[in-house]
């Protein structure tokens, strides 16, 4: 980590969904280090890595898109990237992408989860009992919300997918287990 980062609290799941760890933290960066390898290679961070685009926490786990080789993850401010392949440096709306989702409810509500990625569509809940489905490239190199979901008035569980049913669950603060069927991308073809 970055010598101003030394202090800082791990605030999101620890992810292992390649080859390599990806770990968030308080201070708004997120790391990627091997996930395998002797000690001194585990202190190597990946290229471009750490990423920092705010100083808001990142507070969920990461998903990533083996086909598209894209990470994607939220932030204390209700913001979703997506991060593509490093290229130097990084720049928004080339190789990440920042989705806010205070732009849609009018107010900032954490996300605390981690991403489900199913086929293009990206599933998302927060704090505040929104799951949003966003389009997660929609064709232009963006993202597009499909649809807003508020299932609850309080904080959402990490979102699951169902094989047998083809639907997407979470669950609720207050106790509930919510269905919704999973929709299709509405670019296909787009990366």
């Amino acid at each position: 980590p970055p010598t101003d980062d030394a202090e800082s609290d791990i605030t999101a799941v620890v992810s292992v969904p390649t080859f390599n760890l990806y770990v968030g933290e308080a201070n708004g960066y997120m790391h990627s280090l091997p996930a395998a390898g002797s000690a001194a290679a585990f202190l190597v961070p990946a290229s471009g890595y750490p990423f920092r685009d705010t100083t808001s926490a990142i507070t969920g786990g990461a998903v990533y898109d083996h086909v598209q080789n894209r990470l994607f993850f939220g932030n204390a401010a209700g913001h979703v990237y997506t991060l593509k392949a490093y290229t130097n440096p990084w720049t928004l709306n080339t190789n990440f992408f920042r989705f806010e989702t205070d732009d849609y409810l009018g107010a900032t509500v954490a996300i605390t989860t981690a991403p489900l990625y199913r086929f293009g569509v990206l599933y998302v809940s927060n704090a505040g009992g929104n799951l949003f489905l966003i389009d997660a490239n929609n064709g232009a190199g963006g993202q597009t919300l499909m649809k807003t979901y508020t299932v609850s008035t309080g904080a959402l569980s990490d979102i699951s997918y169902d094989f047998t049913t083809n639907r997407i669950y979470v669950g609720t603060a207050d106790g509930k287990f919510i269905a919704v069927p999973q929709v299709a991308d509405p670019t296909p073809g787009s990366p």
